[in-house]
C-alpha cells in the first residue's frame, strides 16, 4: 500500500506542476486521504468576492421587502 501512494502521490504533483499557481503540493493525511490544498491566495480572493456577493444580495433582499404591497384584489 505505501508503494501505492508513493506512486499516486508522484503523479499527483506531475500533475500539479502544471498548476503550481493553482495548487500546493498534495499531502497524505493520517486516514490515506489525499489532500490538494487550494494556493492561499486564491483561498483569500475566492472569500472576498464571496463577502462582496453575500452584501449585494443582502442590500437586494432589503430592497425588495421597502416596495408598499398592494392591498387591492386582483
Amino acid at each position: 500500500m505505501e508503494e501505492l501512494e508513493k506512486f499516486l502521490m508522484k503523479e499527483l504533483k506531475d500533475l500539479l506542476a502544471k498548476y503550481d499557481e493553482l495548487y500546493l503540493d498534495p499531502i497524505i493525511r493520517d486516514n490515506g486521504d489525499f489532500l490538494i490544498p487550494l494556493h492561499p491566495d486564491l483561498k483569500k480572493n475566492k472569500e472576498a468576492q464571496k463577502r462582496v456577493a453575500d452584501a449585494f444580495s443582502e442590500m437586494m433582499k432589503s430592497d425588495l421587502s421597502k416596495k408598499p404591497k398592494s392591498k387591492a384584489w386582483v
